[in-house]
């Protein structure tokens, strides 16, 4: 009984130190946030141009405010999936001046760190004799404070639920 006790007090204290994040959104629930484009991961595929391909890229998101759901984590990474000739190519989400609305949905399978994701980038980029910085900061936001350590919650991202917020001058 005493041992039991103290494997429990013991995983939640790895738990607590491990870097897992407070996001509590449920698997296929949406969010809808105002936020920045903070990051963005490259890859040899990222700088490929491909025509009228839908296309799926990884960039981590700054939740500056939450209009609808639940999320507790300032920081998100996410799956942005897009047509490459679209209406809202990545490059026009690349400056971290710029305040956008996202609507989100959740997916805990791709969950990660960003020094996971940024190590698989680099082995993934090492195997394709590519030299490309994997995590790349976008404009503005070059002194972003990003966790490298903790989990982040991952999300969905179409094309069609992103839009520009125009703010006043």
């Amino acid at each position: 009984m005493k041992l039991r006790i103290i494997l429990s007090i013991l995983t939640i204290a790895v738990l607590t130190n491990s870097g897992v994040s407070a996001h509590i959104a449920e698997k296929g629930e949406k969010i809808l946030i105002e936020g920045s484009v903070v990051a963005q991961f490259i890859t040899a595929m990222t700088l490929t141009k491909f025509t009228g391909v839908k296309r799926s890229d990884i960039i981590i998101v700054r939740i500056d405010k939450l209009i609808t759901g639940t999320e507790k984590s300032r920081y998100a990474i996410t799956q942005y999936r897009y047509f490459d000739e679209g209406k809202m190519p990545l490059n026009d989400l690349s400056d971290a001046s710029k305040q956008w609305q996202f609507e989100m949905e959740r997916d805990s399978t791709c969950d990660s760190t960003v020094r996971n994701l940024e190590d698989a980038g680099r082995k993934e980029n090492r195997e394709k004799e590519s030299s490309l910085p994997y995590l790349k900061r976008t404009a503005g936001a070059e002194s972003e404070k990003i966790p490298n350590d903790t989990i982040l919650p991952c999300y969905v991202l179409q094309q069609r639920d992103v839009k520009l917020i125009e703010k006043p001058k």
